[in-house]
């Protein structure tokens, strides 16, 4: 049986919303990486290109916080601002 290719427009709900067993599970995966890998999608919400619409409220929670340790509370702000003035999940 050949596996199903799926493509995402994002990335962070998907990991959340099919790949992580929960909200800790889910803070795991996104500690393991690394500065540079949160910065690059930190700057793709920022422009943007990557979406949180669809990232449950509690798994947002843990994306700031971690978001806040690996590079700035000043960045978690400004993620959180993104995410309250998201449109919502769509699609």
């Amino acid at each position: 049986m050949q596996g199903i290719d799926l493509e995402y427009l994002n990335i962070l709900p998907p990991v959340a919303n099919h790949h992580s067993k929960d909200a800790r599970d889910f803070e795991m995966r996104l500690k393991r990486l690394s500065s540079d890998d949160m910065q690059y999608i930190t700057d793709m919400i920022l422009n943007g290109s990557e979406s949180l619409g669809c990232l449950p409220p509690e798994f947002a929670e843990v994306f700031f916080t971690v978001a806040g340790q690996k590079l700035s509370s000043e960045v978690a702000d400004r993620l959180r601002e993104a995410y309250e003035s998201d449109e919502g999940c769509s699609g």
